[in-house]
């Protein structure tokens, strides 16, 4: 119930001035009363006043509170007492505490028959909790019990994950190790790859310098064997002019009369003598510096010869080495 504060209801005495009509019908008090209460708002007289419109609020909720006090069932029904005779009223107030007595037995017996359904329930909830308890408390050993043997299992995999990683650590170091390995024996393949094919253009170069080299030995033999021929006929000629001179001085000896023709004949032949002598050193000077080339190109031909039984011997070499790599790369660890 509301109550409007600051306001002494108790000795207040609602009267309308004489001679002047009420501002407000208790009626219209009453509805806007309750339209405040219907609206969920406090009855005040400011509220009453806002309400209705017009009036003092003072007033107003006087007017409420008095309305509010007669229309209670303790008001109503003393009023009601008060028309009766006060022998009926007698028997009405003893009725009525017999029946506030019936009422409070009842209410108690009720109130016992709740209390013992209460216990009742209560002790069949404390028992249904107990029981859950017991199977919380089984499951929770259970479950210790497989959380033991699951640590066990994470130990003994923790175990397994450290050999594992052992391992893998001790792979890596050797795969680290044949990948260095693997890079000298590239490097190394590389190198010879380089150094195979510096040998095979000297080789090639050697090749032609040694055929070069049999070409001008061959040249130089055909020419040696050339300028032989012309020192034989060379010589041939000398010795037939050496004839023809010493023909010529004995029959200058034996024909005076031919001195002076034979004279120019010898002087003629001694002549021709010294041109074919110089001739012929000439040739012999060529066959020297021909023999000379020969000799060259052989020696040429020799060192060619040898460079390239070096380098056969260089290549023949090359397989035992990749042979020793391949048998390192298959004696590696895997």
């Amino acid at each position: 119930m509301n109550v409007s504060p600051c306001v002494d209801t108790a000795d207040l005495e609602i009267r309308p001035p004489l001679g002047r009509p009420p501002e407000v019908p208790d009626a219209a008090v009453l509805e806007a009363g309750q339209r405040l209460l219907a609206a969920g708002r406090a009855v005040t007289g400011y509220a009453l006043r806002s309400a209705i419109g017009v009036g003092n609020p003072r007033r107003l909720v006087a007017v409420w509170e008095r309305l509010r006090a007669s229309n209670t069932p303790e008001a109503r029904a003393e009023a009601s007492l008060a028309d009766l005779p006060p022998s009926l009223v007698e028997v009405v107030q003893r009725t009525l505490s017999e029946c506030d007595d019936h009422i409070r037995r009842v209410i108690l017996q009720i109130h016992r028959q709740a209390e013992a359904s209460e216990r009742h329930r209560y002790q069949q909830e404390f028992d249904r909790l107990a029981e859950r308890e017991a199977r919380a408390a089984e499951e929770l050993r259970d479950a210790a019990e497989a959380v033991a043997q699951a640590d066990a299992a994470a130990a003994t995999l923790q175990q397994q994950v450290t050999v594992q990683q052992e391992r893998i650590s001790t792979l890596s170091h050797r795969h680290a190790a044949l990948e260095a390995s693997l890079a000298i024996v590239e490097q190394e393949r590389a190198g010879l790859r380089a150094e195979v094919a510096a040998l095979q253009a000297q080789l090639g170069s050697m090749r032609e310098t040694a055929q070069k080299a049999a070409q001008a030995a061959a040249v130089a033999e055909a020419g040696r064997e050339a300028a032989m021929s012309e020192a034989a006929l060379l010589r041939s000629a000398l010795d037939a002019t050496t004839q023809r001179a010493h023909a010529a001085v004995e029959g200058q000896l034996r024909a005076t009369e031919a001195a002076a023709t034979a004279q120019g004949a010898l002087t003629a032949a001694h002549a021709e003598i010294d041109r074919l002598r110089k001739e012929c050193g000439l040739a012999i000077a060529r066959a020297e510096a021909l023999a000379a080339r020969a000799s060259s190109a052989e020696a040429n031909r020799d060192a060619a010869e040898a460079r390239l039984a070096e380098f056969a011997t260089r290549l023949a070499a090359a397989p035992g080495r990749k042979a020793r790599r391949n048998k390192v790369r298959s004696g590696a660890p895997g």
